[in-house]
């Protein structure tokens, strides 16, 4: 991709490379639109990505529905969304670094801007009371494991049913400090803990049942967890849905001559996860 800068504005003359997977539509809106958005904000985002977009959020498209991206930069992906999703997306964007005039520039009847410390319980607490049910969080901010845990527990709570987060450019995770050129040499190492909570994560899918206080009441409503390169998707039940009082107590039971397995105290049926209009 070719970009020629003008402060936060780019020109654009080189198309996307997509590498189109098996499992994805030929057309995609989101790729049609970076190869013909040839002038605007300037966005960075990884080609493989579009086809996971749209995959996951293609059902929100023209409906009345509130995304939240953490990470705003020049504000390119603002407009990007805005295009996809139509007329009655409202969103809003979280950035710790605001460029001059940003809010003035970005902000409009259904675009909010606010600044401050992805890291910060209190600016995630005011924000969440003070905007619409969050349907979808974008998190490409800091990429720091410590900032993207605190976000998701203070966001996923308040993430409507049937709702998607998704954190990006996970490879920081993996990056070798040694080769870092960086002044801070603690930035990336706060990244394999996002990796380890995501991992907890599917444990907690199964259960519906998480050591973090701050998700007990919660977690149960993970409906799916997808990780691809660089990038996973958590989705949530729908409102009614989700795994509820499946495990209260881990037993032991014998199950064949010398092999033990986890059980349920209580042996019965789980609840229906399903039900069907009266």
């Amino acid at each position: 991709m070719g970009f020629q800068l003008r402060k936060v504005r780019v020109q654009k003359w080189l198309q996307l490379s997509r590498e189109r997977p098996t499992w994805a539509d030929e057309f995609n809106p989101l790729v049609d639109w970076w190869d013909s958005h040839r002038e605007g904000l300037l966005t960075v985002k990884h080609a493989h990505y579009f086809d996971i977009y749209h995959r996951h959020l293609q059902h929100f498209r023209g409906k009345k529905m509130h995304l939240l991206e953490i990470g705003v930069a020049s504000g390119g992906s603002l407009q990007m969304w805005k295009a996809y999703f139509g007329p009655r997306l409202r969103v809003t964007g979280v950035d710790c670094c605001p460029f001059s005039g940003m809010r003035g520039e970005l902000e409009d009847h259904r675009t909010s801007i606010w600044i401050g410390n992805q890291e910060d319980p209190q600016f995630w607490d005011e924000l969440v009371q003070s905007v619409p049910p969050i349907d979808v969080v974008i998190d490409d901010g800091s990429h720091v494991g410590r900032m993207q845990l605190e976000a998701f527990q203070s966001l996923w709570p308040y993430l409507a049913p049937g709702g998607a987060y998704i954190v990006e450019d996970m490879m920081f995770a993996y990056m070798d400090m040694a080769s870092m050129a960086s002044k801070d040499s603690d930035f990336f190492k706060g990244h394999t803990h996002w990796v380890e909570k995501l991992k907890h994560l599917m444990d907690e899918m199964q259960t519906g049942f998480t050591a973090d206080s701050r998700l007990k009441d919660s977690v149960a409503s993970i409906r799916g967890i997808h990780t691809y390169r660089h990038l996973c998707v958590i989705e949530k039940y729908d409102r009614g849905q989700g795994l509820r009082g499946l495990v209260h107590d881990w037993d032991v039971l014998e199950v064949g001559a010398g092999v033990q397995a986890p059980a349920l105290a209580e042996h019965h049926a789980p609840p229906p996860i399903m039900s069907h209009p009266d």
